[in-house]
């Protein structure tokens, strides 16, 4: 801290510089105004042995506001390192801050709209046990938790979702060679999208596999289907 005309002024070190709380990025500013405000209220309500270990009930809107993702990996362990009795309620649109609590087997709940009202439900067991030390992007697509439909962009969702079409006129066998046409082109993009994550993520997933598999066996079958129309 340094000194002021009249009290002294709190400071953070970064990189070897001391900087105002009003110079931190907007993630240290509110993770600071949390953790100092709940500090400040527990010193003056608990008076017996350590302050920070009173038993408390604690509701936190948007937890990962502003906090960059390596932050919303921590910042639950951190809350609840630093207050080991304190029950916390909060709320998150964030698939990392979720991931975290499913790892620390915290309970977890999502909201639901049904005829214009919204209810909490609480997340199985089951699903739970599922997703224990699941990837981000699995929570992100999983349609219990947060209902994103694709991993893809909008642009290439819309091709995913016209290709599970074709796939399904396929399976009732009422598929036109055109369809059969327009499946391979859309498979070949989605293969092309699946292999270039897999080498950025450097993996060789199942995933890119299967994608493949399928773009094989429909280039068979048109092939098949232009022999049989010569």
């Amino acid at each position: 801290m340094d000194q002021g005309t009249d009290t002294l002024i709190p400071r953070m070190i970064r990189n070897g510089v001391a900087l105002n709380f009003a110079e931190l990025s907007d993630g240290y500013q509110a993770m600071l105004v949390v953790a100092l405000d709940l500090i400040l209220r527990y010193y003056s309500l608990f008076f017996e042995g350590n302050p920070l270990q009173g038993r408390a009930l604690v509701g936190i809107d948007e937890i990962e506001l502003h906090l960059h993702p390596s932050w919303q990996r921590t910042v639950l362990p951190q809350l609840t390192n630093l207050f080991p009795n304190t029950q916390f309620i909060l709320t998150t649109h964030s698939p990392i801050v979720v991931q975290a609590a499913i790892d620390r087997n915290f309970t977890v709940l999502r909201l639901i709209e049904k005829n214009n009202e919204v209810t909490a439900q609480r997340v199985s067991p089951g699903l739970m046990k599922r997703l224990r030390g699941a990837d981000v992007g699995s929570l992100l697509f999983e349609e219990h938790l947060f209902g994103v439909e694709s991993r893809f962009s909008v642009e290439y969702a819309r091709i995913e979702q016209r290709v599970e079409a074709l796939q399904a006129l396929v399976s009732r066998g009422t598929a036109t060679p055109s369809d059969y046409e327009e499946l391979k082109r859309g498979l070949g993009t989605l293969e092309e999208l699946v292999a270039n994550e897999d080498r950025r993520r450097a993996d060789g997933s199942t995933m890119a596999q299967m994608v493949r598999m399928q773009a094989e066996f429909v280039k068979a079958l048109t092939d098949e289907l232009e022999k049989a129309r010569k």
